[in-house]
């Protein structure tokens, strides 16, 4: 179902499975959808947070009774459109919950049972590269971090390194910690339906491209499984900038690389699945 689209990257598609369950147990309804500041709708534009849907979940439990699941794919970067204070984007969350539930319903109400199929899953342990520095700029970021957060000598620090904020200086310790991390990626499909998983938050240009190049008829991306390796920002957001860019450990274009890794799982199983 379409989620009302707003002059962003953001995700524009819900997406819902709901699993039947025998005798008295209650349904199981899985709801995917990427979403961030100003991209779930345009009755709050730039005011909503992915960091507070349990107000949704909440409440398709309740409309729908039954076991609820929401599924958070993707929802970085569209931080830079919105200076709204956390509580503000809360109370916001909670005034468009109904809007959400609406779509949720919508595609409850135009659902379509399907196959199952046998049951496939691929998974590879990825060896990610990481970003290289300087030794001065690595001393000067240890520095940084030394300071404090939020003192002032830190504050001093930062502008005098020219760094962009305290967010950077920790990515740049992070970042040189080791040459690399391996990655768990994950893809488990049945029928017409692929799930891929990744570890960590991805943006929501990545998690769309994947869907348009997946071979099932419905995919559901998944951030934040078997770990979290912090942001891995998509091109956009690197051209953007911002702190999720600054904390990333991983080389530019890291979004699209990993994106591409879990298409690659996605066919694999297909290919499995169809011979």
């Amino acid at each position: 179902s379409p989620i009302a689209r707003h002059e962003t990257e953001a995700d524009s598609e819900m997406r819902v499975l709901r699993f039947d369950r025998e005798g008295d147990k209650k349904d199981v309804v899985m709801v995917n959808y990427q979403t961030h500041y100003g991209s779930a709708s345009a009755l709050y534009p730039d005011q909503i947070s992915a960091d507070f849907v349990h107000t949704f979940r909440e409440a398709m439990e309740k409309e729908s009774n039954c076991l609820f699941s929401y599924c958070n794919g993707a929802s970085g970067n569209l931080n830079f459109q919105s200076n709204i204070p956390g509580e503000r984007k809360y109370a916001n969350f909670e005034l468009a919950t109904p809007h959400l539930v609406d779509v949720a319903k919508q595609a409850i109400a135009a659902e379509t049972k399907m196959e199952t199929g046998k049951l496939q899953v691929a998974h590879s342990d990825y060896t990610a590269l990481h970003r290289t520095y300087s030794a001065e700029k690595l001393a000067q970021a240890k520095e940084i971090e030394k300071a404090g957060k939020g003192t002032k000598e830190q504050g001093e620090l930062i502008a005098k390194y020219g760094f962009q904020s305290r967010y950077e200086a920790s990515g740049v310790i992070r970042a040189m910690s080791k040459e690399s991390s391996v990655l768990p990626f994950t893809a488990i499909t049945f029928g017409d339906v692929g799930f891929v998983c990744a570890p960590y938050e991805m943006f929501d240009t990545n998690a769309q491209e994947i869907r348009a190049a997946s071979p099932f008829k419905t995919t559901f991306v998944f951030g934040y499984t078997n770990g979290s390796f912090s942001y891995i920002p998509s091109a956009l957001a690197w051209t953007n900038g911002g702190y999720e860019v600054y904390a990333c450990s991983y080389r530019e274009g890291c979004g699209e690389e990993f994106a591409g890794e879990m298409l690659r799982l996605l066919n694999v199983c297909y290919t499995a699945a169809n011979g």
